[in-house]
């Protein structure tokens, strides 16, 4: 009877360290999930800024292109009168 009470006692010991492992388990996974919930979030921001730079970059040819084409004329001319 006695080895029996022992063995029990052994188990729900060990069930004990089993729970709080899971419960450790748990709380890293939920850790880990708001870690990468960040990281999602500093990645979308991350993207939108190069698209603002890329479209800044399309916008700036577009200016000097037109520039560009807009001075074109004068620069015909200067060069007929020189």
């Amino acid at each position: 009877m006695l080895h029996l009470i022992s063995f029990l006692y052994r188990l729900i010991k060990e069930n004990k360290k089993h729970q709080e492992l899971i419960l450790e388990i748990c709380s890293e996974k939920d850790n880990l999930k708001d870690e990468l919930k960040k990281r999602t979030e500093t990645e979308k921001q991350h993207l939108n800024i190069i698209k603002q730079v890329q479209i800044t970059k399309q916008q700036c040819w577009l200016v000097s292109r037109l520039c560009t084409m807009s001075l074109l004329p004068l620069f015909n001319k200067i060069s007929l009168v020189a």
